[in-house]
């Protein structure tokens, strides 16, 4: 019975699939098996009737036949199906709707999870819905790793794996699981292979990674993800063609996926370039609402920022950029620069500068935004960044040699920094890249020209800008400025020298622009420096007929006043400026003013009124704090407060003030000399000394007489007399007729003397130079004395100095007699020394000429004495023993009495000898007796035996004499040496052994 139903239940499951509700009515009422639910529901899902899918398996789980063998894993099957499809569901949502569907699905694994299961299936899908929770993706790889420890080829654990790997950056051994996958199952899901060539593409293998995306579209044709991937790769080769196909490539991946992200934020990046603003703004708007992608998200709102911008919307462009820059990573700066433009649009320029730095930072070659921070450091005031802006325009150049431009803005900035030369270099480059121009040549503007032509006068070279105003004087039309060109040439002609042209050409602007007032300012100031000063103020109130207000006119009739002494007339001029409301803070006005103050507190001190110089300090420094507080980067308003607060005594404070002054800027000579005066105030004379030469030798200030007198005066206090006294003449060169120079000069001459003189053991020639040098400085006096009378402060001084010298003069002969007295005595002195040095020479040497005649003697007789030994010793080696004579039978009284004659020579030779014979180990003994005695020359060896051939192969000890053939060293000692000759004993077994003794000479010299 239970085979017949069973095979009902198979019957009906294959039947063809109608309405749900139908569906689900037949089931229940027949109370299917759990597994013809689950086979219903796939077959809704393979027909992608998802939502039926999912009512079938819920109905299933309440209405099915429970009363089976295996409904416990059919039941488990059925929740974990719908788990993975809501995980599957989870992938493609984002926020709230993914949130919701993943709490669904981890209800479900948690109920699988209660009945111990260990399906794997259950397992891989709780393992791809726990990717999707930040933090959890360990937990996923335990669990890929667990299956695999199941079942090896498990494709969807291995996929799993892979992605684990991939999005911890590990390419390659997200790679080797994709590789795998492919190895079990070869016609793999298409999706394989666009991980492959993802993998490939961080490896930077773009062709393999094309060969994948390919690969994945021969074995789907719909699949969008491959699509995407090749389109991409088509768009970076940049060519025509390359784009219209991967255009077409993402259209059709739109078409079979309308909600991908990607492709809508592509897309959207195309129809920027096409001009199509609301279809971008439709497509880059469902890219950001389709995925909470940080990184998509900042596209699309970028897409949404740029189409804004270019229509001209830069409130909504503004928005969009500010919504790009917060969700932006690190990396990705472009909605950086947009919104650093809309800074610069609403003037906000602080804002714009660390936008543009971000997008340098990342991009350091980025050639617009180098561009736009260079602009904007090149309208800042502040040096430091001119400096920066240099740096980036250059930058800009390097890489884009043809940008015109750019050349333009860095000569404008070398310009602002007083580099002549560069800047000329730079517009010569704009020249050449303006009139090489590919499609648009053109000649180099006119104003380039004038402008060309001043830089050339800035940088005194006159005659190098006069071709140019030429040429753009011929070039300019009637609406062009052919007034400024010809006002720049008369000026070239003015810095030539060339008075009398200039001056014709401006009297011809003047006839032709008689309200050009710069020509009747040219003409006074030329005036002026031609000491034609009644001329020069003519022109002044010439301009001021023309224009009563006119700051320029005012400002030079002021100065000129002020320095013909007219401090009256010059404050009318510099009041009236002040009285216009325009020019109540002009800062030059100020700073004149200021001046003219610091003028009346030198003039009131020296007459003695403290509250005149009071009041004019107070005053003065007033001035210039207005002058400063109106522009702090005001280097002459800085120095006027330091010179105010010096004049009333704060030396410190002023010195303080010159001292930053001079460390910001080296255009204010006038501070490197106030602070050169306050070191020489303070008694601080190295550092004035250092400080004044600084001012003569690199500030233009070398013909300056009075810092001559003040570096003299200095090198005076460090008793530096010569250099003092050159300083005086080269002052003297400048101002020849000055009697302050020459009262001074002589001065220092005098005490240069006096400190000669008053040396303990001075030299006979400074003596004599001291003496030429007093009457030298006496006539100086003398002069003065003649010139200012003796009523002045000055001549009465100088008369007194005359007198000093008379004085000096007297004394010379007695310091010249007492030192040539010391210098006679110190000759006496020299000749002793020289005489006892000579006669300990020759002691020396005769007692050396003496050792080495004794030692050459010693050597001498020691030579004869080695020789003789040599000889002696020759003679025993060549000696030849003649053989024993035969012993007689009998024995004979004669015969006995000759033997013992024998006896006794053999004894007194042993004595000789000064050796006994020595006895011999064990064996048969020999008798001395028995042997023969030999006399060679004189001495008798005793008991020689020749040699026996030795039994054994043993090494005989041979005879060694002990130094008889060295030669004497000649730089030891000679010592008294004994020489003998020994044979060594012979140890061969049962052998006799001899020793021969060889009396040294007994006669009296050391040997």
């Amino acid at each position: 019975m239970t085979s017949s139903k069973s095979s009902n239940n198979l019957c009906e499951a294959s039947d063809i699939i109608g309405d749900v509700d139908e569906t689900l009515s037949m089931l229940s009422v027949n109370r299917m098996y759990l597994r013809i639910w689950i086979q219903k529901a796939l077959a809704y899902y393979n027909l992608q009737q998802y939502e039926n899918f999912v009512r079938v398996l819920e109905h299933a789980i309440s209405r099915c036949n429970k009363s089976y063998p295996g409904y416990q894993e059919d039941l488990i099957r059925t929740y974990s199906l719908l788990a993975a499809y809501y995980t599957r569901l989870a992938y493609h949502e984002v926020s709230n709707r993914r949130a919701v569907l993943q709490a669904k699905a981890t209800n479900l694994f948690n109920v699988v999870d209660d009945m111990r299961s260990t399906d794997r299936h259950h397992l891989v899908s709780h393992g791809f819905a726990l990717l999707l929770t930040a933090g959890r993706a360990q937990e996923a790889d335990n669990i890929f790793i667990g299956v695999l420890q199941q079942c090896a080829y498990n494709v969807p654990s291995l996929i799993g794996r892979a992605c684990v790997a991939f999005n911890r950056r590990d390419y390659r051994a997200a790679l080797g699981y994709f590789k795998s996958v492919l190895r079990f199952q070869p016609r793999g899901p298409g999706d394989v292979r666009v991980g492959m060539a993802h993998c490939f593409l961080r490896l930077h293998d773009v062709q393999r990674a094309r060969r994948c995306f390919e690969l994945a579209l021969e074995y789907n044709s719909r699949c969008a993800n491959a699509l995407l991937g090749l389109a991409l790769l088509k768009l970076n080769e940049g060519t025509v063609e390359s784009n219209r196909e991967g255009i077409s490539m993402l259209s059709v991946a739109y078409e079979l996926n309308t909600r991908n992200p990607q492709v809508l934020v592509h897309l959207a990046h195309h129809f920027f370039y096409t001009r199509n603003f609301e279809k971008l703004r439709i497509l880059a708007g469902n890219a950001f609402q389709n995925s909470d992608n940080k990184e998509i998200q900042t596209r699309a709102s970028f897409q949404i920022a740029r189409s804004y911008h270019a229509e001209g919307n830069y409130d909504q462009a503004f928005e969009f950029y500010l919504q790009a820059v917060r969700i932006a990573s690190p990396t990705f700066v472009l909605p950086q620069l947009g919104l650093a433009q809309m800074y610069l649009h609403r003037k906000q320029l602080d804002k714009a500068e660390p936008c543009l730095q971000a997008v340098l930072k990342v991009l350091p070659n980025y050639l617009l935004a180098m561009r736009i921070l260079g602009t904007l450091y090149r309208n800042d005031k502040a040096r430091s960044k001119l400096d920066t802006a240099i740096d980036l325009f250059k930058q800009v150049v390097l890489c884009s040699d043809d940008d015109y431009e750019s050349w333009l803005s860095l000569a404008f900035l070398y310009e602002r920094k007083a580099l002549w030369e560069p800047a000329l270099h730079a517009f010569e480059q704009a020249k050449r890249v303006y009139e090489t121009r590919p499609g648009d040549p053109s000649v180099m503007p006119v104003e380039w020209l004038n402008n060309m032509a001043a830089l050339h006068m800035y940088d005194d070279h006159a005659e190098r800008a006069i071709p140019l105003l030429d040429e753009a004087l011929a070039r300019a039309g009637p609406e062009s400025n052919a007034l400024t060109i010809r006002f720049n040439l008369a000026r070239a002609q003015e810095q030539l020298r060339n008075f009398e042209l200039a001056e014709k050409s401006y009297k011809d602007l003047i006839v032709e622009y008689p309200t050009y007032i710069d020509s009747y300012l040219r003409l006074g100031v030329m005036a002026y420096s031609q000491n034609q000063l009644v001329t020069a103020t003519e022109y002044f109130k010439d301009a001021l007929k023309v224009d009563e207000a006119n700051l320029a006119a005012r400002t030079y009739l002021g100065n000129h006043y002020v320095k013909q002494g007219h401090v009256a007339l010059g404050m009318h001029n510099y009041n009236a400026i002040l009285r216009h409301s325009h020019s109540v803070t002009d800062s030059y006005t100020l700073i004149a003013v200021g001046n003219v103050c610091l003028h009346n507190i030198q003039k009131a001190e020296a007459s003695g009124d403290q509250m005149v110089a009071k009041r004019n300090q107070e005053k003065s420094l007033e001035f210039f704090k207005r002058a400063f507080e109106k522009n702090p980067c005001n280097i002459w308003a800085a120095n006027g407060i330091g010179a105010a607060l010096s004049s009333r005594g704060m030396l410190t404070e002023g010195g303080t003030i010159f001292k930053q002054v001079v460390e910001s800027s080296n255009l204010c000579t006038d501070a490197a000399v106030n602070l050169a005066h306050v070191a020489l105030q303070l008694g601080q004379y190295p550092q004035a000394c250092q400080t004044y030469r600084h001012c003569l030798e690199h500030l233009g200030l070398a013909n300056n007489v009075k810092l001559l007198q003040h570096l003299a005066y200095t090198l005076l206090h460090g008793k530096r007399y010569n250099e003092a006294k050159m300083a005086l003449l080269r002052a003297r060169h400048l101002a020849p007729f000055d009697e302050g120079i020459l009262f001074n000069l002589g001065l220092v001459i005098s005490l240069e003397s006096v400190a000669i003189f008053g040396k303990k053991r001075p030299l006979l020639e400074e003596l004599e130079s001291a003496e030429h040098q007093v009457e030298v400085a006496q006539r100086f006096f003398e002069y003065v004395v003649a010139i200012k009378g003796s009523q002045g402060l000055m001549g009465r001084l100088a008369a007194v100095q005359a007198k000093n010298c008379r004085q000096l003069l007297e004394a010379v002969p007695a310091h010249l007699s007492r030192v040539r007295d010391l210098l006679q005595l110190d000759v006496i002195r020299l000749q002793e020394q020289e005489q006892r040095y000579r006669e300990q020479q020759e002691q020396e040497e005769e007692a050396d000429r003496q050792r080495q005649l004794e030692e050459k003697k010693l050597r001498e007789k020691q030579y004869i004495l080695r020789q003789e030994m040599l000889e002696r010793t020759k003679a025993i080696i060549n000696f030849v023993v003649p053989p024993p004579e035969k012993k007689k039978k009998g024995r004979r009284k004669g015969d006995t009495d000759e033997m013992e004659e024998e006896g006794n020579e053999d004894d007194a030779a042993g004595e000789v000898g000064g050796k006994r014979p020595r006895k011999r180990g064990r064996g048969r003994k020999k008798k001395l007796d028995d042997r023969p005695s030999i006399e060679v020359d004189g001495y008798e060896a005793a008991n020689w035996k020749s040699p026996q051939p030795k039994p054994r192969k043993r090494r005989a000890k041979k005879m060694r004499f002990e130094n008889l053939f060295e030669e004497p060293d000649d730089e030891q000692p000679t010592k008294q040496k004994d020489i003998s000759v020994e044979q060594q004993k012979s140890k061969s077994t049962g052998k006799d052994e001899f020793e021969m003794n060889i009396e040294e000479p007994t006669d009296d010299s050391d040997y």
